[in-house]
């Protein structure tokens, strides 16, 4: 293949403004979203197939000793390293990031599994999936291995309240949300969008878990986190408030902040969250957190009318009592609207 220069010395093409304009029709050369959609899956696939592969040899020769779990911990140490240096070049095509992602992620949970395994402590797995997740916000890494890596590490701290039988480990998780919000709102230098949305989502995804695949005995709790939530709400309420300067705005935002704080006290605690992210989005005017946020909420609300420590009539005219406030509510602020003002 000719080079540019080459190419251009030939023909007697200006080689500075034939790559200035290759730059300016760069966006129109990408790929097509299919293909790097084919190649990024490849690339999943590629990694994961290489480190099951080095996971193969490591358990078929130290099957018999105790070194599976020190050299489990440092392949995954390895392949995290070597991902994040192939993401610091962002010069590589689609296959190369996906790969580099994957070869991260994957990494990054066999290190926090091997080092657990290690010490024999689930607590140990939870604190070194922490740390890895620390390393790649620190880096500013894509989204999509933060979101891996932050996920892990939420999850392992899940997994290590609920296999110690924590009690009211709904309750500790209320740090989640005030993390996430804090970090939406708070930004600090690095983006950390992706890992302060998994951070919101830990109490929801935690709430549904308690409702149906809770296997301890001990009780999941749950008021702190829903009050918690309420609390970050009338916080994203009050930021709202202060942009708004005119007396008239203000009056629907007060009516929708006493609607929905009373819908969240009968909601199960994750929908209290839900109603945070929808409040969020609003905030940072983000519709895909919206749609996000309004998917949680119905699933809260399917949640709480099949709930079957109350009956079904019970809830239905629950419901019912809360739409006819919320139509009220709606009138109230439709009517101030189209009331003329004083001496028109």
């Amino acid at each position: 293949m000719i080079g540019r220069a080459a190419f251009c010395a030939e023909f007697g093409i200006d080689e500075a403004a034939a790559a200035a304009a290759l730059d300016a029709a760069g966006h129109r050369d990408a790929a097509p979203w299919y293909v790097r959609a084919l190649l990024a899956f490849g690339a999943w696939i590629a990694a994961i197939a290489m480190i099951g592969f080095f996971g193969f040899l490591i358990e078929l020769v130290l099957s018999a000793s105790d070194g599976f779990e020190t050299a489990m911990a440092i392949l995954g140490l390895v392949s995290f390293a070597s991902g994040l240096a192939l993401l610091a070049d962002p010069s590589g095509g689609d296959f190369r990031q996906a790969f580099a992602t994957a070869l991260a992620a994957a990494g990054a949970a066999m290190a926090a599994i091997g080092i657990g395994l290690s010490f024999e402590s689930i607590w140990v797995s939870a604190v070194a999936a922490t740390i890895l997740a620390a390393i790649v916000v620190a880096r500013g890494t894509g989204a999509m291995l933060q979101i891996l890596v932050s996920g892990l590490a939420v999850a392992s701290i899940a997994v290590a309240l609920l296999a110690e039988d924590v009690p009211y480990y709904l309750d500790v998780a209320a740090v989640f949300p005030v993390a996430g919000v804090v970090l939406w709102t708070r930004p600090p230098r690095v983006d950390v969008r992706p890992t302060a949305f998994v951070l919101m989502l830990a109490g929801p995804a935690l709430s549904v878990f308690a409702r149906y695949g809770s296997w301890t005995g001990v009780p999941p709790g749950g008021l702190v986190l829903k009050g918690a939530s309420i609390a970050l709400f009338a916080w994203l309420l009050s930021i709202l408030w202060r942009r708004t300067d005119k007396p008239g705005e203000r009056t629907p935002l007060a009516v929708f902040a006493v609607a929905a704080t009373a819908v969240s006290v009968i909601l199960p605690p994750g929908g209290a969250g839900a109603l945070v992210i929808l409040t969020l989005a609003y905030v940072l005017g983000s519709r895909p957190l919206a749609l996000f946020g309004a998917l949680l909420q119905a699933w809260f609300f399917w949640q709480f009318y099949y709930d079957l420590a109350v009956d079904l009539l019970a809830k239905s005219l629950l419901l019912t009592a809360v739409g006819v406030v919320l139509l009220a509510c709606w009138w109230l602020v439709a009517g101030r609207g189209r009331r003329p003002e004083a001496g028109a």
